[in-house]
């Protein structure tokens, strides 16, 4: 290879590598473009409604009294207690 095949090959190369670059950069404008005028919210942005239970609104515990893990003859299954 002579240093004018080299040349040659590097300004290919460079060549695909600017219009990569070009491309991204016009596809990220467009992307980022039509977030902006359909007003997708990011992560900071977002402000979502409270659910502290205070006395005006409480929350009831269930009448199960959670799931137990049981053994009987070599196999396990869940045990439920209720509570009356």
């Amino acid at each position: 290879m002579t240093f004018k095949g080299f040349l040659k090959t590097l300004s290919y190369i460079l060549g695909i590598f600017i219009t990569v670059l070009i491309l991204s950069g016009i596809s990220y404008l467009i992307i980022d473009g039509i977030n902006k005028k359909s007003n997708v919210m990011d992560i900071g942005e977002y402000s979502p409604v409270s659910t502290l239970v205070v006395p005006e609104n409480p929350t009831y515990k269930s009448k199960i009294k959670g799931n137990v893990l049981k053994m009987k003859r070599n196999y396990f299954y869940w045990s439920y207690e209720f509570v009356i």
